[in-house]
Parts: C-alpha cells; structure tokens; sequence
C-alpha cells in the first residue's frame, strides 16, 4: 500500500504542476518529471539508496508513458558517504533498473554521494566506466535480416571443417567493438584492486590541462538555454576582468 499511496500522491501533484502550465501558458512543452524516494526511520532523511526509491522511479516512468508524456527520472544514487561497495552496489542496482524502465531524461546523479550531497571525483571516474558499460548492455541488439544470414553462413562454413573453431570470425568481432571491453579497474585476478586502479586514474586526470568548452559553443548554450546565471560564462568573466 506504502508503494501505491506514495506513486498516487506523486502522479496527482505533477499532473496538477502540469495543469498549472497549461493553465498559465497554453501548449508549453512539459515533462514529467519526479524524483522520488522514501525516507529513513531514524532522521526523517531521503534514502535514496534502498530499492523502493528504484521502484518509485520505475513507477512514474510507466505513468509518464501512459500519459504520453516525455519522463525525468533518477538513477545513479546513494546513501554512501564515500566510493566504496556500498556506493557501488545501490548506484547500480538504480542504474540498471530505471534505464531499463525506459524514461526519456535520466539524471545519472554523476559522482554523487551521501544522498546527493557530495561529488567526489573517484567516484565519478568510477561512474564513467559503469556508464559506459550501460550504454553498451543497453544499446540495440544488431539481429537484422544481414546478421543472421551472416551467422548462419559462419555456423556452415565452421560445421564442415575437422576444427571447428570459429576463430578467424571472432577476431574481426574482437577489433570491431561490437564485443565489451574489458573492465578498466579489473585486478589481477588475486585481489580486488578496483578502488586502487581508479583513483590512479583520476590523479592522471587531474594531471591534464584543464580544458573548457570553447566561446562559440558557450555562446550558443545561454543564449538557447534561458535561466542560465551569467556568472557561469568564463568567457564573460574574463572579458570583463
């Protein structure tokens, strides 16, 4: 009941936000937009790392599609204060479970921690390589006509020799990237190295020259983006300085 009272009350108050903009500005392009999560016994907090937040996020993304509207979701969170299993587990599990609810707009909570709160960069380079790893689980399978003629031409030609080895069309897959690369932070197999192998990579980050996004492009962003603060211009800042 906890679930279905929580996804109503969150379904009648942006439905009522939406109503208002249309009331106010008819034929406004609107979202549906939700960040919900359920909250700690023992200080009143967000949680947005146990599983109820996953599933309310989940749930409003399948009401978003039954109004036929557009849909901002949350994945990516944590209750953890620092990098860590714990992190890594909760920020996963939301990963994985809201993308594949299929919400157009998906905030990814980007090196986030402790409910939000906090960006920390191991993490965010950590995030990086999940991310990665999620787009590529996610993207859409190649099992078109051509593919599947070519697979059952390969199984013929590797079933009529002694070997049968598929090897010389495994390599040409290997070097294509049409296979996952392997894990970036993965040990040596004795020990689990992960933590240490990603904070090496974020000191050789650090270690680049900081590059920004050049004027022309910045120019671009506000003037098609309205209620950016002015201040975010470096190349403002630094005309008039």
């Amino acid at each position: 009941m906890m679930e279905a009272g929580i996804t109503a009350q969150i379904n009648a108050e942006v439905l009522a936000g939406i109503t208002l903009g249309q009331l106010v500005n008819p034929g406004t392009p609107v979202i549906y937009g939700s960040v919900p999560v359920r909250a700690r016994m023992d200080n009143l907090a967000d949680s947005y790392g146990a599983p109820e937040t996953s599933q309310y996020n989940v749930d409003c993304v399948q009401l978003a599609r039954f109004y036929k509207l557009p849909c901002y979701s949350t994945s990516g969170v944590c209750d953890s204060k620092e990098p860590g299993t714990q992190s890594s587990i909760e920020r996963l599990f939301s990963d994985i479970l809201v993308t594949l609810s299929g919400p157009q707009y998906l905030h990814c909570a980007f090196g986030l921690l402790d409910c939000n709160s906090i960006f920390s960069l191991l993490q965010a380079v950590l995030d990086d390589a999940h991310f990665q790893m999620l787009k590529f689980f996610l993207r859409p399978a190649p099992l078109g006509a051509e593919e599947l003629n070519e697979a059952l031409k390969q199984i013929r030609a590797v079933a009529e020799t002694p070997q049968k080895l598929f090897i010389k069309y495994i390599r040409p897959m290997m070097r294509s990237g049409q296979l996952s690369m392997p894990y970036p932070f993965e040990g040596d197999g004795q020990k689990d190295t992960a933590f240490t192998l990603a904070y090496e990579r974020t000191q050789e980050l650090l270690a680049k020259p900081v590059q920004h996004i050049d004027e022309a492009t910045t120019r671009k962003v506000f003037e098609q983006t309205p209620g950016l603060l002015p201040r975010l211009n470096i190349y403002a800042e630094r005309r008039q300085s």
